[in-house]
């Protein structure tokens, strides 16, 4: 078994990628995503920041740096994203939604000690709390 491995391994690496996947276009064909945007009733020079956003983020995800902090720009992005689709019905959003709780779920749990979730796999132990033995409860 891989030592370290953890549960948002997978999760961070799947966003990385869809996120570089989706954010090198914005940068690499501006004028037909500065037209998309415009279809959506974004703002044309919104590109730039997205793709940006979505590029670095990315790469913080596939690294393993930053993670928290990548992860909680993506889901700012991905809330933009939602509030200009919202009005088009479900099939519009669901893809945004389900990157949304990807990146929350890495805002909230991962990144190593810390997380805010109590219990939680990387969460700090409450202070004065002893480490729970095996076999004793």
């Amino acid at each position: 078994m891989l030592r370290g491995l953890t549960w948002h391994l997978p999760l961070r690496l799947i966003l990385g990628i869809i996120f570089l996947v989706h954010g090198l276009p914005k940068l690499t064909a501006p004028a037909t995503v500065a037209a998309r945007f415009v279809a959506l009733g974004a703002p044309s020079g919104l590109w730039l920041p997205v793709g940006l956003t979505e590029c670095l983020a990315a790469i913080a995800m596939l690294c393993g740096l930053a993670v928290r902090a990548g992860a909680v720009t993506l889901a700012i992005v991905m809330v933009g994203a939602i509030g200009f689709k919202v009005g088009r019905g479900f099939a519009a959003i669901e893809l945004d939604l389900a990157l949304l709780a990807m990146a929350l779920a890495l805002a909230l749990g991962a990144g190593g000690s810390g997380s805010p979730i109590p219990g939680s796999v990387n969460a700090d132990p409450a202070p004065g709390a002893r480490p729970i033995q095996p076999g004793r409860h």
